[in-house]
């Protein structure tokens, strides 16, 4: 069973058995990739916080890519 954190995203806990999706495995490897991986983990799943935009999705700037 999962739990709650704090701002209310859903954690898994330790050791639990966890079934994927072929769509999440393909997912995973093309953030496993080890050319492009890091650019489209950032570009999909990291998220920056604004002061006044709040939490944002992370878009690198050109030298960043």
């Amino acid at each position: 069973m999962a739990t709650r954190s704090l701002d209310g995203v859903l954690t898994k806990k330790a050791n639990q058995q966890e079934q994927y999706t072929n769509e999440q495995i393909e997912e995973l490897m093309k953030c496993m990739d080890p050319d492009n991986g890091y650019l489209h983990f950032s570009k999909h799943y990291a998220f920056i916080q604004h002061p006044v935009k709040g939490k944002l999705l992370f878009d690198p700037f050109d030298y960043q890519v």
